[in-house]
């Protein structure tokens, strides 16, 4: 959670640097999907030991999370 403050940071000075447009605007299915990775990953190290089931559940939730932004289409906020 203290990696996040930085890296949005970093990549909006970068962003700014290279003229590349950025939005901080995280659309609901973005929002969605950390918010649903954070309860993950705190639910798993909340008691402190892992086993692989616990391990192997998380591999694949963030496959089918990276397979749904794979497939996800959405709207362009630019274009008007």
């Amino acid at each position: 959670m203290h990696s996040l403050p930085h890296t949005t940071t970093t990549t909006t000075t970068y962003a700014t640097a290279t003229s590349q447009p950025m939005s901080l605007n995280f659309l609901p299915f973005e929002a969605f999907s950390w918010l649903t990775s954070i309860i993950m990953l705190g639910y798993a190290i909340s008691s402190g030991r892992a086993t692989w089931v616990m391990g192997v559940a998380m591999v694949a939730a963030y496959l089918v999370i990276s397979f749904a932004f794979f497939v996800h289409n959405e709207e362009d906020l630019g274009s008007e």
